[in-house]
């Protein structure tokens, strides 16, 4: 009995555990983010948030320099991977629509939590940020 006990308390734990870190994940991943980079701030948007899997989605990342200025003439490419699971990752390009403003369609493969990576390069200075993003169907 006391071996069944254990047992039992055992698997609410494993239960628990990934209850809170569906929670965790889900609660990171919002529609805008704010991110501080060598060289610079960014806020990056994700247009009818939350994305749809299997269909195009628009980033918005509006990027300025140290002293608040835009930052143009920026290279950006954005990978998705999927957390936690072997999915096929998606990259896509950027461009800028305004001084300091690029925008590109990423389209996540499936419903859950993802990882964006941005890989931002200015006069020759390579940056990357990351975000989570949700994907629903």
């Amino acid at each position: 009995m006391a071996k069944w006990l254990s047992m039992l308390a055992a698997a609410a734990l494993v239960v628990a555990g990934a209850v809170f870190a569906l929670q965790k994940d889900t609660a990171v991943a919002s529609a805008t983010t704010e991110h501080s980079f060598s060289g610079g701030q960014m806020q990056w948007a994700i247009a009818d948030y939350p994305a749809l899997a299997l269909e195009e989605n628009t980033f918005i990342l509006t990027v300025a320099d140290e002293e608040g200025n835009p930052l143009t003439g920026a290279s950006m490419v954005i990978m998705l991977e999927m957390m936690n699971m072997i999915c096929g990752d998606m990259s896509f390009e950027l461009h800028e629509i305004a001084p300091g403003k690029y925008s590109g369609e990423g389209i996540p493969l499936m419903p859950g939590t993802w990882r964006a990576v941005l890989k931002l390069d200015h006069n020759g200075q390579a940056t990357t940020v990351e975000r989570l993003l949700t994907a629903v169907r």
